[in-house]
């Protein structure tokens, strides 16, 4: 999390210098006033490409980064990415994500059996 703060400071002036007051001071008034305010917004980070690495090497990534990748690893059959590599994650890479926000995983279990 961030936190952003904003103080704005107020300064009032008056001039009542109608000649002096009785004992020959100004009657120039000044008020200041201090207003302040915290909010609290959630870090967004974009999640790392781990399309490729074995999947090992994928949650380190992501850990590393600040984000949670799902203990419920997902995994589909795949022609292009050899078995036990990344095939792609949800949400994908480069999409923001806030801090310790779920990233899930999907492994490739090789090419579809034929038949």
């Amino acid at each position: 999390m961030v936190a952003v703060v904003a103080v704005v400071v107020l300064v009032l002036v008056s001039d009542n210098d109608t000649g002096g007051g009785s004992d020959g001071s100004d009657d120039n008034v000044t008020s200041t006033t201090t207003l302040s305010t915290t909010t609290t917004v959630p870090l967004m980070i974009a999640v790392v490409d781990v399309v490729g690495l074995d999947e090992d090497e994928a949650i380190a990534a992501l850990r590393a980064v600040g984000l949670n990748p799902l203990t419920s690893i997902l995994s589909e059959a795949s022609d292009d990415i050899a078995e036990g590599l990344v095939i792609r994650t949800h949400p994908t890479a480069g999409e923001l994500v806030e801090e310790a926000g779920p990233v899930s995983i999907v492994v490739s279990t090789g090419p579809a059996p034929e038949g």
